[in-house]
């Protein structure tokens, strides 16, 4: 049945190809995607190549992406045309940033350069303070502490059994929200911003043709939110995909509380929290990952995303946290 259903979506994908680019649909070569069940594709058409997402609306709407594209055109950041659309059945071709994301410039060549990375970093938290400064959607939903709470049953279900072998008792639970929900009631208040949610290196393509902020091509906004100014600075300096040194990021952190004109220390306490929240979240994404989908690609990155963990849990704000799993038998 899978198989048969498979088939089916391969041959409307084709359909909706060949509908705008004749034949074209014989072009199709899949690329990388996310953790997600996205798929993306390169397609050629007299000479030029256009990116297709197939998202099936079981899953997600790509009326979402769309929206944050022309949001995102609109404010003038480099986000990728919709060049056709059939938001029924899941399916876009977008306009094609290429193959060199800005992850596999810091990885390689002159992006290896200290000082390289620094104006890339510093470039990428200038993009997020102007679009920071932009009037938000009013149609995203609130990335309130309710919700940021309820992600972290991710841990719960499945981190914990994957690291420990067995499941939390109902008394652990209760302490553990408890705990959770006391920090996150902590933050200190900062106007709400657009939170595009998977801000980091490899979901931004390098656009060496372009000026300045417009560089960086964004992707995989699609489930953006209005939220903290704090939670994509935490993506991109807490990315479990590449290593940003603790050093570097503190001056990271710096900077954008120079650029944002406020005071640093919220922005710490802010930083900690919810880098926690997130670290937390994405190793339940990964575990779940292994154990459900059979997919041990991302257990690889465990280790980093425990030790961005442990330097978040560093803070004093999260002491009762850290108390927490030293009790369950952490040694993050």
């Amino acid at each position: 049945m899978v198989s048969l259903l498979a088939a089916e979506r391969e041959s409307r994908l084709k359909q909706f190809v060949d509908k705008y680019f004749p034949q074209a649909s014989s072009s199709l070569e899949s690329i990388l995607g996310d953790a997600g069940q996205r798929s993306y594709y390169r397609i050629s058409f007299q000479g030029k190549t256009y990116v297709v997402m197939d998202c099936p609306p079981t899953y997600c709407s790509v009326q979402a992406f769309v929206d944050v594209a022309v949001y995102l055109q609109k404010n003038e950041f480099s986000a990728p045309q919709i060049i056709h659309k059939d938001v029924e059945q899941g399916f876009l071709i977008l306009e094609d940033f290429g193959s060199l994301s800005v992850k596999s410039y810091l990885l390689g060549g002159a992006g290896q350069e200290a000082s390289e990375h620094q104006i890339i970093y510093h470039l990428i938290i200038d993009l997020l303070v102007l679009l920071q400064s932009k009037e938000v959607p009013s149609d995203l939903v609130i990335y309130d502490n309710e919700l940021l709470l309820s992600e972290l049953k991710l841990f719960v279900d499945w981190y914990i059994p994957h690291a420990y072998g067995r499941e939390i008792h109902m008394h652990e639970l209760e302490e553990f929200m408890e705990i959770w929900q006391n920090i996150l009631e902590s933050q200190a208040s900062m106007p709400s911003s657009i939170v595009l949610r998977d801000y980091h290196v490899e979901n931004m393509m390098y656009l060496e043709e372009r000026k300045s902020i417009k560089k960086l091509g964004l992707l995989d906004f699609q489930d953006s939110l209005t939220g903290s100014p704090i939670y994509d600075l935490v993506s991109v300096l807490e990315d479990a995909r590449i290593q940003v040194q603790r050093t570097d990021a503190l001056r990271y952190i710096e900077y954008f509380s120079q650029k944002k004109e406020i005071d640093i220390e919220p922005v710490l306490l802010n930083y900690h929290i919810l880098g926690a929240q997130r670290n937390s979240r994405i190793l339940g994404v990964f575990a779940r990952k292994a154990i459900r989908d059979h997919d041990d690609s991302y257990l690889q990155y465990i280790p980093r995303v425990l030790k961005y963990l442990e330097y978040d849990l560093s803070y004093i704000a999260l002491s009762p946290l850290k108390d927490w799993l030293d009790k369950l038998g952490s040694r993050v």
